[in-house]
């Protein structure tokens, strides 16, 4: 069955592309361009057409004028809330990041694991009006600095690539490297940034746990934060993190919302991820939260989006 089902989506996947190429070709003048204009997008995003994620995620979206839940989170509180500092962690091509044109107090900084990846990135970053906010950090962020640690590149799909060895000996191909780690804290204290306002963004295939014990510091002494932060309840367990775990170690501290239906920006408020999990076991596996700092929510939220207790 698990054969079938790949095939069908290999199927799948063959007939979206034959659809969408002339498309492609109509708006780019050809089939694999490494410059994507998306849609709500300040600036160019840059790709490498030949990694299928950019293909799908960046070129096909900005033919098809999609627009993603984390890009919208990412433009839409950024403007509402106006943060002193705004953290993309997992940038991958950069499409949340290079987004927003920032308010002029807002810092933005970008981590990204996959060196790979940065010379499409600085050219992002040399063509977007606001490059003066951005700030890219080619490191693994992790509980704290140290020394350099392996990272599995997914050379398929460059959303997949990892710092979990178990997590990649399920992805065939994958490139082993060894790159340098940092924590949020860290590089905040480098920076002499304590922010009173933070937006920010964890995608990091199941590291996620780690990059929050490493901004505990930042969090505690913000006033006021949101997050948007991936959830794989499989990458969890790999890990060592079940929901229980996260839940007492980690997400303790903060209020909760996933969201109501894929169609809508309504989110609605859980007791714990451990709870969620358990009621929605038969189909929630990937997922996204929404958090703020314990029983401190905005004044107002960005137009469209909403909470349910």
């Amino acid at each position: 069955m698990n054969l079938l089902k790949k095939t069908g989506k290999q199927i799948e996947s063959l007939v979206r592309r034959a659809r969408l190429a002339p498309r492609v070709l109509l708006k780019y003048g050809t089939f694999t361009p490494d410059k994507v204009e998306m849609p709500h997008a300040a600036g160019p995003i840059y790709i490498d057409p030949a990694d299928r994620r950019a293909k799908k995620k960046i070129l096909f979206d900005s033919v098809r004028n999609r627009y993603s839940i984390n890009r919208r989170f990412w433009v839409d509180f950024v403007s509402a809330m106006e943060p002193d500092i705004a953290l993309d962690i997992g940038v991958n091509y950069g499409e949340c990041i290079f987004s927003p044109v920032y308010p002029a107090k807002v810092t933005a900084i970008g981590f990204e694991a996959n060196p790979a990846l940065f010379s499409h990135l600085n050219k992002s970053l040399r063509d977007h009006p606001s490059a003066s906010n951005i700030q890219l950090v080619n490191a693994l962020v992790d509980e704290k600095p140290g020394a350099k640690v392996d990272f599995y590149i997914n050379t398929d799909w460059s959303g997949g690539s990892t710092a979990i060895a178990s997590i990649a000996d399920d992805t065939p191909g994958a490139r082993k490297i060894q790159v340098d780690t940092q924590s949020v804290d860290a590089v905040l204290r480098e920076k002499n940034k304590s922010p009173d306002v933070l937006v920010f963004k964890i995608d990091v295939e199941g590291f996620e746990p780690q990059v929050l014990l490493g901004m505990r510091e930042t969090l505690e002494h913000a006033r006021l934060f949101t997050g948007f932060i991936e959830v794989d309840t499989r990458f969890l367990e790999k890990t060592g993190w079940p929901p229980d775990r996260y839940d007492r170690e980690i997400l303790n501290r903060f209020d909760l919302y996933t969201q109501a239906s894929k169609k809508s920006l309504v989110f609605e408020k859980i007791d714990s991820l451990e709870s969620y999990c358990q009621a929605h076991a038969d189909k929630k596996k990937h997922f996204d939260l929404l958090v703020f700092k314990k029983d401190v929510l905005p004044e107002s939220l960005p137009e469209a989006w909403s909470l349910q207790e």
